[in-house]
């Protein structure tokens, strides 16, 4: 009977310590996008686009800063605005990414641009280094297209 009770705390706590570490792993910061790894981005050679990227905290998470750096694709693509952004308790902001491709750019070609999105820690950014205490990543599909042909209308 006492191994049986001890079996029993001994699940419990196990189960609690997982909770407790799973837990960490959840995001405090959501990032959207009408573009993704499944709607892909079509552009052209020497074409430019702007992609809005959506970043909105957890309501119970507070107010805090993001960090943005594009982690894969900075050939081709850059942020316009940040990279810090201040993130109010409920509210959400826009991140705006500038694709490029080059002139010289073959059709077919697939790029792949990740944008890693970060809290930054407050306590620590003083010390001369950007500590995250949360980051995720938005990944873009992009492939170069052929430029569509402009009808011009007859007189």
């Amino acid at each position: 009977m006492i191994n049986k009770k001890k079996k029993v705390i001994g699940s419990f706590l196990l189960i609690g310590i997982l909770t407790v570490m799973f837990c960490s792993l959840i995001s405090a910061i959501g990032v959207s996008s009408l573009y993704g790894k499944t709607n892909v981005l079509e552009v052209y050679p020497g074409e430019e686009k702007n992609v809005l990227i959506t970043v909105e905290g957890m309501p119970d998470e507070g107010d805090m800063t993001i960090n943005a750096e594009v982690t894969n694709g900075a050939e081709i693509a850059s942020l316009i605005d940040g990279p810090e952004y201040s993130l109010l308790t409920g509210e959400r902001v826009t991140s705006t990414l500038k694709v490029q491709i080059p002139d010289d750019a073959q059709i077919d070609k697939e790029y792949v641009i990740s944008v890693k999105y970060g809290e930054v820690d407050v306590e620590m950014s003083g010390e001369g280094t950007v500590s995250f205490v949360t980051t995720t990543t938005k990944t873009i599909n992009v492939l170069v297209v052929e430029q569509p042909e402009i009808e011009s209308e007859g007189i």
